[in-house]
């Protein structure tokens, strides 16, 4: 039977529809992969480049996925706009030796993204935060992006700190795919939102707040110095007090002892960093030492590592003023008491593909394909200082199991723990390669 050239036409012509939307959606998805933060400094709009990237294909992608939500537009823009900064910022840089180098990686990686990035748990959201740290000529961020080992790991573009422009209905779904410190699986999407909606200041977009100067990041903002302090026992007798203070900013983490300590610990904290478990192990644990609630003093910042839904239950009570909650777990655990009420801009709450990116970019462990997995409390904060500080120098990592105490402040010698969810010899190793590389400076003491 004969077919109509008419019916023939129009097959041909819905096939090429079909053909070409598809591959608009792939391109989209692609392309809506990350999410820029607003700038926090004054920064003037590069029109030539922002032109250039309007082109055609775009305009027709906008056009023929119009049927698309308004998140999944909104976050191909984003894309552009990530991008677009990064690049002005290479283009900034003519005569330096990462700036170019810096946006063609990122650029080579947008591109080999697969349509299912986001089910995979070694694929991150793309965001620009990583800009506001690298405007010391000498932060470490950029040896890191020229030494071969460091820039294999450090991936810039995955975002930093966690707040409210982060949260949508297709970021929930996306982030639901991944357990514990890893994401948001078998969390309550509302209680997230409303947490992430009180984290809208931009103290909470930004580590160094204090060098804010009317809401923005000054262009001749220096350089930050940073001490990341942990707990081993090589620190008892070290005498390093007078030189952890006279840095910038200091991160202590758990059992944060400071009292009785000073000569050998210091007594400046800038960021007190934990999950809601540590520290309530840390409360627990460390009661007859005196230590009964986190670190206060005025300017200290809580940086949160948000490992279950307690986090958040916790963060939309105390921030919208009703009654902290106990964990939902089988453990009932009480609130962490704070000496003073924790105000949104007291509060830091790291990002969940930040956490993840640490776990498989940087600790090179045999055992983080388990799902029980991830860096030690201790590590996140070191690798979060490495990734917004311009000098790192560690104190309290990395010591002899057999030669010092587990902590510094034990009575007698207690042999070091380990537990099955971290690698602490995979992490001591890194510490030790980045140490050698003059990327972090380690206190070594034998």
């Amino acid at each position: 039977m004969a077919i109509p050239t008419t019916r023939v036409g129009k097959g041909i012509l819905g096939l090429f529809v079909v053909t070409v939307c598809s591959l608009a959606v792939r391109i989209y998805v692609v392309h809506s992969s990350s999410l820029t933060v607003p700038a926090l400094y004054h920064e003037q709009p590069n029109k030539s480049v922002n032109t250039q990237r309007t082109n055609i294909l775009q305009r027709f992608l906008h056009s023929a996925l119009d049927f698309s939500s308004r998140s999944n537009e909104e976050s191909a823009l984003n894309e552009n706009r990530t991008l677009s900064r990064i690049e002005r910022f290479s283009r900034s840089k003519p005569n330096s030796s990462y700036g170019e180098a810096l946006y063609n990686n990122i650029l080579q990686r947008a591109r080999h993204k697969s349509t299912h990035w986001h089910l995979d748990e070694k694929e991150f959201v793309r965001d620009s935060q990583f800009l506001n740290y690298l405007r010391c000529p000498t932060t470490v961020r950029k040896k890191m992006l020229q030494e071969t080992l460091s820039n294999q790991k450090f991936l810039p573009e995955v975002p930093i700190l966690l707040f409210d422009e982060h949260f949508s209905h297709n970021e929930y779904q996306r982030l639901s795919k991944f357990k514990g410190i890893n994401g948001w699986e078998d969390m309550d999407e509302k209680e997230i939102s409303e947490a992430l909606k009180a984290l809208n200041m931009p103290n909470n977009r930004y580590m160094f707040d204090d060098r804010f100067v009317d809401g923005f990041i000054p262009k001749d903002i220096g350089c930050a110095r940073c001490a990341v302090i942990g707990n081993g026992g090589m620190m008892n007798g070290s005498n390093k007090g007078k030189e952890i203070d006279a840095h910038d900013y200091v991160f202590r983490v758990n059992v944060a002892l400071t009292k009785g300590y000073e000569r050998d610990l210091g007594t400046k904290t800038s960021f007190y960093c934990f999950t809601m478990v540590t520290l309530s192990n840390s409360l627990r644990g460390g009661a007859r030492l005196g230590f009964r609630e986190p670190p206060y003093g005025k300017g200290i910042r809580y940086v949160f590592f948000a490992d279950n839904d307690w986090t958040y239950s916790y963060l939309n009570a105390v921030l919208n003023d009703r009654p902290p909650p106990h964990s939902a777990d089988k453990y009932r655990r009480p609130p962490p008491n704070f000496v003073k009420k924790l105000h949104a801009e007291d509060v830091k709450l790291v990002h969940p593909d930040f956490q993840r990116y640490l776990k498989w970019s940087w600790v090179n462990s045999t055992a983080q394909h388990k799902l029980v997995h991830r860096p030690t409390t201790g590590a996140i904060m070191l690798l979060l200082a490495l990734h917004t500080c311009d000098e790192v120098n560690v104190y309290g990592f990395g010591g002899s199991y057999s030669k010092f105490s587990e902590h510094y402040y034990d009575k007698k010698f207690q042999k070091h723990v380990f537990f099955a969810n971290h690698d602490n010899n995979a992490e001591n190793a890194l510490w030790r390669r980045l140490h050698e590389l003059g990327i972090i400076n380690l206190y070594i003491r034998n």
